[in-house]
């Protein structure tokens, strides 16, 4: 769809008439004595006048600083430290391999033990020890590894 300057004239035209012809009934009611044609031409003059002005000058674009782009937050904020540490050890302990999940499952079962006995571990924990080596999604991990790091 192409834009016509023109049309915005006609409307500005239309608009002006209208405005002035609104004045005219005002100014009628209130006792002032110009003509209603003049009050019409008046207003179609003023709307011509605005419209040609803003033909001829430069629209002022503001200048809009973009706001900055922060990096994306690979943890979330509500893991504490010590997990996120952990977990980027496990994940990929060895110059950029993953490690295996029978790698995995062995040193976790080394965190367990290192960890003092006083505490009981959590029924999860047991499970996940008890059962053969096995992939784990991150949110398990995650999860596995809070509970080891609880003081």
């Amino acid at each position: 769809m192409t834009h016509r300057p023109e049309r915005g004239l006609v409307v500005a035209v239309i608009a002006g008439a209208a405005i002035g012809t609104a004045a005219a009934v005002v100014g009628l009611v209130l006792g002032f004595g110009l003509p209603l044609p003049l009050w019409t031409l008046g207003g179609m003059v003023v709307a011509a006048a605005w419209w040609g002005l803003r033909q001829l000058l430069p629209e002022i674009e503001s200048e809009t600083v973009p706001e900055p782009q922060h990096p994306p937050q690979h943890w979330s904020t509500g893991v504490d430290r010590r997990t996120r540490v952990l977990e980027t050890r496990l994940r990929g302990a060895q110059g950029g391999r993953s490690t295996t999940a029978g790698a995995l499952h062995d040193t976790i079962a080394e965190l367990v033990a290192a960890r003092s006995s006083t505490a009981p571990l959590p029924e999860g924990l047991k499970t996940y020890l008890r059962s053969e080596p096995r992939s784990l999604g991150r949110a398990q991990l995650r999860t596995i590894l809070r509970e080891l790091t609880r003081p």
